[in-house]
């Protein structure tokens, strides 16, 4: 006799899950449909990450602003100029600029690395990139129009610092200047620091196709080299030989510079004669019987002698150009000023050929120094520019994949729907397989009386 059998069999399960498979199947799709579209959607909308990477190019040295000013990349994201952003366009007028500055998941900056040669080195490449959650926008177009503005903002600023720079300073200092070297000082360095500001573009070779009024920066150069570099020598030359006198008070320290240096000339002279009477005595003492060192001892003498002979003589000859740049007379006539001797104030020396020239070479620098700002400031805006990585943003997905969550929807729905129905289906299919248990046993003793 068999044994009886209790409970359900897999084979069961499978049965009855097998005759509402299409029920089942039914409900999955639409049970992952929904989650994907609810992730896809709604819980994970927010989460999604926004992205912008791009490299920031001007001229000179990208380390600093044209004023000289460090340039710090991670200002570019500070709360300022979130803000004027926000206020430069009306699409913009409901972004959260504040929470975006300030939250865990606002905006950032940070420069992309890569590893050096060397062991544990790192390289900044130079291409940054700005990150921030998808929430705080509309949309993935009004991130990329809001995040390319605030990075277009940096070039922006580097045009406005080299528009602000100040190249006519050095014309307050000439015109404040009361001598004329001062001023033919002034010119010079001016010009100097125009050759430095070409010099330091042209040197790369980088921007050799620029044309500011159709020529190039080297062109721009050779004119202001050839225009004044001979005049300003020319006015330096002949300002060293004259010695002009422009006002009372360079006058006053003209005089002043004159007794200073005829009391030198005066102290030198007692120094002199006291190192000549010291060496009568000392050769009467020794004559000429004198050792080595001695000897060494007398040209010491000598030499003090003579280094104080010759600083006199100069010093004759520059009193004697001061005295007529001041307008003295000289009573021997031969521009030599000597101890005792007094020089009578006469007429100063006429100036107006070098004043004429003086204002000439201003004048031509100045206009030399609109041009080189002009063209500099052209160029920059030529060649400050960003260059993005891509045309617009990227997503960088957050939250749950809506794949994997209707994946897991399609299963969990799948086995929540069969325990579901299997569940209904048991009393039915349990009384169903009582009932074929009845009429088995009931034919079973029938069976057992047929003839073997």
């Amino acid at each position: 006799m068999d044994e009886e059998k209790s409970g359900v069999s897999l084979r069961d399960i499978l049965r009855m899950i097998g005759k509402r498979i299409w029920w089942i199947l039914g409900i999955s799709v639409l049970v992952a449909l929904i989650a994907g579209l609810l992730f896809g959607l709604v819980l994970n909308r927010g989460k999604d990450v926004y992205s912008v990477a791009f490299m920031l190019e001007f001229p000179g040295n990208t380390a600093y602003y044209p004023d000289g000013t460090p340039f710090r990349y991670e200002s570019i994201v500070y709360a300022e100029n979130l803000q004027r952003i926000k206020d430069s366009d009306e699409q913009f007028s409901g972004l959260d600029v504040q929470k975006m500055s300030s939250e865990e998941d606002g905006i950032a900056i940070f420069e992309r690395t890569r590893a050096g040669e060397e062991n544990d080195t790192v390289v900044y490449t130079g291409i940054y990139e700005i990150r921030v959650g998808s929430g705080y926008f509309k949309s993935e177009e009004q991130a990329a129009v809001f995040l390319h503005a605030l990075v277009e903002l940096t070039i922006d600023e580097v045009n406005v610092r080299f528009s602000s720079l100040d190249f006519t300073a050095w014309e307050a200092n000439y015109e404040n200047s009361d001598s004329y070297a001062d001023r033919v000082s002034a010119l010079r360095r001016q010009y100097a620091y125009l050759l430095d500001e070409y010099d330091s573009y042209l040197a790369t070779g980088a921007y050799a196709s620029f044309l500011y009024e159709g020529r190039p920066l080297s062109a721009l150069r050779n004119e202001l080299s050839a225009l004044l570099s001979t005049r300003i020598g020319n006015l330096e030359t002949e300002l060293a030989n004259k010695g002009y006198i422009f006002s009372e008070t360079e006058l006053a320290s003209t005089l002043n510079k004159i007794e200073a240096l005829q009391l030198e000339s005066r102290q030198n002279a007692q120094r002199i004669r006291a190192l000549e009477s010291e060496l009568e005595k000392l050769y009467d003492i020794y004559g000429t019987g004198m050792s080595a060192s001695q000897l060494d001892t007398f040209e010491s003498f000598h030499e003090t002698i003579r280094t104080l002979t010759d600083r006199n003589a100069e010093i004759s000859y520059e009193v004697g150009r001061l005295y007529r740049s001041a307008g003295y007379t000289d009573p021997n006539d031969d521009g030599i000023w000597t101890d005792g001797e007094v020089w009578t104030e006469g007429t100063a020396l006429v100036t107006e050929a070098f004043d004429a020239e003086l204002e000439a070479v201003k004048a031509k620098l100045m206009e030399q120094t609109a041009t080189c700002k002009q063209a500099i400031e052209g160029l920059y805006k030529t060649y400050s520019y960003v260059a993005f990585e891509q045309s617009g943003i990227r997503v960088i997905s957050g939250g749950v994949d809506p794949f994997l969550a209707a994946a897991a929807g399609l299963v969990a729905a799948f086995l929540l729907a069969s325990l579901v129905f299997c569940m209904a289906d048991y009393p039915k299919y349990k009384k169903r397989q009582e009932a074929l248990k009845e009429v088995a046993e009931t034919y079973a003793p029938e069976e057992e009386a047929k003839p073997e």
